[in-house]
């Protein structure tokens, strides 16, 4: 039988770091992507300029901050609750 290795905290950590960073940059780029669409549309609609900055500030970087926030609470607990497991086969 293969033996277990023992859990790394460092590696989780790195782990929880990766992937919270890449669910906030995947939340602003579809965040800016949909803010700018609908932008682009409410002027050409209303037929005035676009103050695109507008997307950024206001819509996407909030959101990918809250996005990041959710993101290492949640891998967070998935991590823990992984590590309990391999550790000794227990359940939170």
């Amino acid at each position: 039988m293969q033996e277990r290795r023992k859990p790394n905290l460092i590696f989780a950590v790195l782990r929880v770091l990766l992937i919270s960073a890449m669910i906030s940059l995947v939340a602003f780029a579809l965040t800016l992507f949909v803010a700018i669409a609908v932008l682009m549309i409410t002027s050409a609609v209303r037929g005035g300029h676009v103050d695109l900055t507008v997307a950024y500030r206001s819509y996407a970087f909030p959101t990918a901050k809250v996005a990041l926030i959710a993101a290492l609470v949640l891998t967070t607990g998935r991590e823990v609750r992984a590590h309990r497991q391999r550790q000794g086969g227990q359940s939170l």
